[in-house]
């Protein structure tokens, strides 16, 4: 796809464990290279005071070991959720499947990112900052099935303008020329500062 800078990035700030409540999604933090440019690292404080080694103590751990920039020392905690949570809701391997994701993608294994992402959704179908950084990075290999992502989280928020940013761009590519329009429209009339990462050649808005 043409103009890959111009794409609203990978949602990268690692998924941090409220109680009792699911994450709230669309925090906005740290900048970092990824995949298709510089992005966002969704950050959720969890306050855990627990020495042992439950679900939740290793996702502090692994937090603070990610926040430190200590890659596969975090991944081998979010690991350790994952073989943990297996009797749980689910909710902190949603977030540890999430975390890593957000570290391969950091690091350009995107195939692996894929995978992690997807089985977040297995966990949680609406866990929507999986959803929005498996769409991204699906975006050069598989546009047509990026689309698709980009439209469960419409379906769940259709006023969110990074989603409808990056699917106008997708349907402009695939040939969906009206949509792509309306979905970019309405991307800047919620964020209108997305009106700078217009491609050039995009059809004319007025």
């Amino acid at each position: 796809m043409a103009n890959h800078e111009k794409v609203t990035d990978v949602t990268s700030e690692p998924a941090k464990v409220k109680k009792p409540s699911r994450l709230k999604w669309w925090l906005i933090g740290l900048a970092v290279v990824v995949v298709l440019g510089g992005g966002a690292v969704v950050l959720v404080a969890v306050h855990i005071h627990s020495t042992n080694n439950s679900p939740k103590a290793l996702m502090q751990k692994g937090l603070l070991a990610q926040e430190n920039g200590d890659n596969t020392q975090a991944a081998s905690y979010y690991n350790q959720v994952i073989a943990q949570d297996t009797a749980n809701t689910g909710e902190f391997a949603t977030y540890a499947y999430y975390n890593l994701g957000v570290i391969n993608t950091s690091e350009g294994n995107t195939a692996v990112a894929i995978g992690d992402y997807t089985n977040a959704i297995q966990l949680d179908a609406k866990y929507l900052p999986a959803l929005f950084n498996l769409a991204v990075v699906e975006t050069t290999s598989d546009p047509t099935l990026a689309l698709t992502d980009y439209d469960k989280i419409l379906a769940i928020k259709p006023n969110d303008p990074n989603t409808l940013f990056n699917a106008g761009l997708l349907n402009n590519q695939l040939g969906n020329v009206a949509l792509a329009k309306k979905e970019v429209k309405l991307a800047i009339k919620f964020n209108p500062s997305l009106a700078t990462r217009v491609p050039t050649n995009f059809p004319s808005l007025k």
